[in-house]
């Protein structure tokens, strides 16, 4: 029962059933026989099974979650306690003023970044769980556990990052060295990288004028070197772009004949990474003469107890994960409706901007970009009905982005809320003084910035139909920036002075404005819910009703004045728009 749908026969050929891949819950297994004569014994017996959830789904996964932001929340706490120490021992040996203010940006401006970096990951291991506990869970379950588990690995990596500078500070972070292969150990690391790149469409080269070379060197800390350096240049390479690992001769040195050296001549960098235009060298001297006797290791077994030969050791896959989620995606849009707003989401992180679309793709169309110079040049092509953008952001972050949107004719009316993990009171005060609309912290609810996301539309929509009802138009009224106010007003000032013409065109309009047919229309359909054509047949119909009201001629002459061919097609359209004929309208308000 819960399985099958119907009895399963067999005889006494085959006395055993099998099921697999049951979902979680509980099933009974019933079985009843019958003898040879084919009657039945009907009641039959039964056994209870149950079929528990995976340990991901368990109350001790759960509780392993809220462990983990614990001992997050933990180690920010005890990595700020240990800052306030260092600077207070530092004011106590009267180091210079200014170095120990050097010293507290670089820390403040590390703090900011490594919040931002907390914060992603955060909201979206906080969110989904949200959203499973309340019953609102939309999408796939197998993707939302993965990104969950993604993300707690991420924050694990943070950790340990932090761990480690908290190590380097107290002077507790070791060099252990040993003598290592370089050609191939680094060969193996620039190999983990090959499906990335082409996934990407970059190419990927590791180029060595050595067959082989022993160096001693720290192998983690050298493969955290190098996986940094490939991660932040695959992240930053265009598709068809190149990244290239070489590996040069080695240093040489001049020596007199008593043995003395009189220098050391690199022909050629020992190991250099490159990025688009962009070089990165390191350099390793060999030999062990430079390093003290404490640290040098020798490893003569590997973890599992089989002998190492000297040289070896064992290699741990880069962690290029967070490189392939940085990737460029593929931007979808959804098109179910025309009606629909369009949202444009900016955010160079996949995993958040999937988990935002993800609350927002059944009642909007969700357009995609993963920096500030892509998501201007999609508002600028697309003009969505509002923004939601992260600040920190390569290439562009969200204050640069958000000014420019403000700043622009054609986006200046475009609402934009900035997300970010920096929360200080400053921090709002710069995200608002750019324009921004509204200004979310991470780590945020997403119902939250749905119902933020619906109120700013909604005071758009209001604004749009205020429009249509008022006649004697003040752009201030129907608008919420001084930039779309002062555009309203040119356009107003130019079409009064072609308000008679009735072969006045919606292009002769446009490039009268300075700006481009389409986008003055879309920037119109924004601000008045009007085309072009029907914003020109509004405000000649609007003009007619306020020559009615003054009885400035007869019906014939304001038809004429405001631009229309005929005053049969004049009587049409203001019927269309007020519902009685101009000369009904002109009867009523002379009483």
């Amino acid at each position: 029962e819960g399985v099958d749908p119907d009895w399963v026969y067999t005889d006494a050929s085959r006395r055993f059933a099998t099921y697999t891949n049951l979902d979680p819950g509980e099933y009974f297994f019933k079985v009843k026989g019958s003898n040879n004569d084919g009657i039945w014994n009907e009641e039959g017996t039964s056994v209870k099974i149950i079929i528990t959830p995976p340990w991901w789904k368990t109350n001790l996964a759960y509780s392993f979650y809220l462990l983990f932001i614990g001992f997050i929340v933990f180690g920010v706490w005890r990595f700020q306690t240990n800052r306030l120490k260092i600077r207070h021992e530092l004011e106590l040996k009267q180091v210079h003023t200014e170095k120990l203010e050097e010293v507290d940006r670089l820390k403040s401006r590390f703090f900011a970044n490594i919040s931002h970096e907390f914060r992603t990951p955060l909201t979206l291991i906080e969110g989904p769980i949200k959203q499973m506990i309340s019953g609102d869970f939309k999408g796939n379950i197998k993707e939302q556990y993965q990104m969950i588990l993604r993300n707690s690995g991420r924050l694990l990596k943070l950790i340990n990052q932090l761990l480690d500078l908290s190590k380097l500070e107290s002077g507790k972070l070791k060099l252990q060295t040993q003598a290592t292969e370089i050609i191939s150990f680094t060969n193996g690391l620039v190999q983990a990288f090959e499906s990335l790149a082409v996934r990407k469409g970059i190419e990927l080269k590791f180029l060595s004028e050595l067959k082989s070379q022993e160096v001693f060197i720290d192998g983690d800390k050298f493969e955290k070197v190098i996986n940094n350096l490939l991660s932040n240049a695959f992240k930053f390479t265009p598709e068809g772009g190149l990244v290239e690992l070489h590996q040069g001769k080695i240093f040489v040195e001049s020596v007199t004949a008593d043995g003395q050296v009189t220098g050391v001549h690199p022909p050629s960098p020992l190991s250099k990474g490159e990025l688009g235009s962009t070089t990165f060298t390191i350099l390793l001297p060999l030999g062990k003469e430079h390093l003290k006797e404490n640290k040098i290791i020798d490893i003569t077994e590997d973890e599992t107890g089989s002998p190492l030969k000297k040289g070896d050791r064992g290699l741990s896959k880069p962690d290029i994960e967070t490189a392939e989620l940085e990737g460029k995606q593929e931007i979808t849009e959804t098109e179910k409706s025309k009606d629909k707003p369009i949202i444009l989401i900016v955010e160079d992180n996949d995993d958040l901007r999937k988990y935002i679309r993800s609350s927002m793709e059944d009642r909007y169309k969700i357009l995609e970009a993963e920096n500030g110079e892509e998501g201007l040049d999609k508002a600028t092509e697309k003009i969505p009905d509002l923004i939601i953008s992260d600040v920190m952001m390569p290439k562009m972050d969200g204050f640069e982005f958000c000014a420019k949107i403000k700043t622009d004719e054609r986006t200046s009316h475009i609402p934009v809320i900035l997300i970010t993990a920096r929360a200080a009171m400053e921090d709002k005060i710069e995200g608002l003084e750019t324009g921004a609309d509204d200004y979310i912290t991470k780590p945020f609810d997403n119902k939250e910035l749905n119902i933020r996301v619906h109120n700013l539309i909604e005071q758009r929509k209001k604004l749009r139909e205020k429009f249509s009802r008022i006649i004697d138009i003040k752009p201030g009224d129907v608008t919420t920036s001084s930039m779309d106010e002062r555009f309203l007003e040119r356009l107003l000032s130019v079409f009064e002075k072609h308000l008679s013409d009735s072969g006045y065109s919606t292009k002769s309009f446009a490039y009268e404005v300075g700006i481009s047919p389409s986008q003055l229309n879309r920037k119109l359909r924004a601000l008045t819910d009007l085309s072009t054509h029907g914003f020109m047949l509004n405000l000649r119909l609007k003009r007619a009703v306020q020559f009615l009201k003054k009885k400035t001629g007869t019906i014939s002459e304001i038809a004429y004045s405001v631009g229309f061919e005929s005053p049969s097609k004049f009587a049409k359209s203001f019927r269309n728009q007020y519902g009685q004929s101009p000369s009904d309208f002109s009867t009523e308000n002379k009483k």
